[in-house]
């Protein structure tokens, strides 16, 4: 169900995307963020990616460009996340 579910957000967002942003590339709005985000990164920081997934997304990765790139997701393959320096299995809820 799930799969379907990632399929049809997926050709729903694409068709967003083809009808309001033609001129635009696909991940255009990874790329704006990615950019906002190095805008006021520093070298000796080190960032926390809550909900840093399996690292899918190449504009998230921001290993090398600061201290250390921690992060946390519920699901499993973020433990294999090579945009990571740390990874956890984890809500990031409070305890």
């Amino acid at each position: 169900m799930k799969l379907n579910t990632d399929r049809l957000r997926n050709r729903i967002i694409k068709q967003l995307d083809n009808k309001f942003y033609p001129d635009f590339e696909d991940n255009w709005d990874d790329k704006l963020l990615r950019n906002e985000i190095l805008r006021v990164m520093h070298k000796d920081q080190i960032v926390l990616d809550l909900g840093a997934g399996a690292g899918i997304v190449d504009e998230m990765n921001f290993r090398g460009k600061v201290f250390r790139v921690c992060g946390i997701d519920p699901d499993r393959r973020v433990c294999s996340n090579p945009f990571l320096d740390e990874s956890k299995i984890a809500l990031g809820e409070e305890s």
